[in-house]
Parts: structure tokens; C-alpha cells; sequence
């Protein structure tokens, strides 16, 4: 009779544990077969590699956009500068008691003319700078959105 009862026990013990075989998930990755298995891995490795491939590219255009923020963000400063020194160049030619004086001479006639040649330099190589720091900034921007349209465009990956 012990044993009835024992052997009754064992059946429904196999019989709930046949009945729920995958009760702590031990074999989870176990149910596909070979097949589905390396389908599954071809499929993760090409999508790894479309993957890598964009990120590829997208990198090459953060290097691309890093690069024309950087140069036309010097441009920039260079104009600021330029500007400010270019004022400061012409507020002193024009009101500065070296060419003229009220009525007597402080300075000799040759300081006066080294004076203002030294400042039409100065205004001329000024304007200049300015004229090519927007130059720059102008072509830097034309350069980058040529670069980033042909080259870097984000383009549908290949195998290649």
C-alpha cells in the first residue's frame, strides 16, 4: 500500500514536470533547431554590418560638419577682430591732433607722414583680412555642403 501511494506520487510528480518541462527556462535557446539558429546568426552579422556601415558614414559627416564649424567659427572671430581693429585704425586718423593741430606743431612734418602712411597700411591690410575671412567663411560653407551632398551623403549600404 506504501508503495501505491509512492508510486502514485512519482507518476504526478512525472507527470507535472513532462507537463511543464521548461519551468526555470534551462532551455530556452534549445527549442530552434540548427538551421533557424545559423539563419538567425547570417541575419544578426548582415544586419551588424549595414549597421557598422552607417555608423560609418554618419561619423564621416560629424568629422565633416566638427570641421566647417570650427573653420568658419575662426573666420568668424577673425572678422570680429578685424572689424574692431579696422575702427580703431580709422577713429585714430581721423581725430587725432598728429595731422593737424589746433594751430601749433607738436610734431615734426616727417612723424605726421610716417604716421599716416603707417595708418593707410594699417586700413588697407585690415580690409583686406576682412575680405578674406569672409571669403573663407563663404567658400567653407559652399565647400562643406558640396562635401556632405557628394560625398557624404548617407547612402543605402552594400556588402561591398
Amino acid at each position: 500500500m506504501v508503495f501505491g501511494y509512492l508510486g502514485s506520487a512519482a507518476l504526478g510528480a512525472a507527470a507535472v514536470g513532462a507537463g511543464n518541462w521548461d519551468m526555470f527556462s534551462m532551455t530556452a535557446g534549445l527549442a530552434q533547431s540548427g538551421r533557424a539558429t545559423q539563419v538567425d546568426q547570417a541575419f544578426q552579422r548582415n544586419h551588424d554590418v549595414y549597421d557598422y556601415k552607417i555608423q560609418r558614414q554618419q561619423l564621416h559627416r560629424d568629422d565633416l560638419n566638427d570641421l566647417m564649424s570650427l573653420t568658419m567659427g575662426r573666420m568668424d572671430m577673425y572678422n570680429l577682430v578685424g572689424a574692431l581693429l579696422l575702427t580703431f585704425a580709422l577713429q585714430w586718423l581721423t581725430s587725432t591732433d598728429i595731422v593737424i593741430g589746433n594751430g601749433t606743431r607738436i610734431w615734426p612734418a616727417w612723424y605726421s607722414t610716417v604716421f599716416i602712411i603707417n595708418c593707410f597700411s594699417c586700413c588697407g591690410y585690415l580690409l583686406f583680412s576682412l575680405w578674406f575671412a569672409m571669403h573663407c567663411s563663404i567658400t567653407v560653407s559652399a565647400l562643406g555642403t558640396r562635401m556632405r551632398l557628394n560625398y557624404a551623403r548617407l547612402t543605402l549600404p552594400t556588402k561591398k
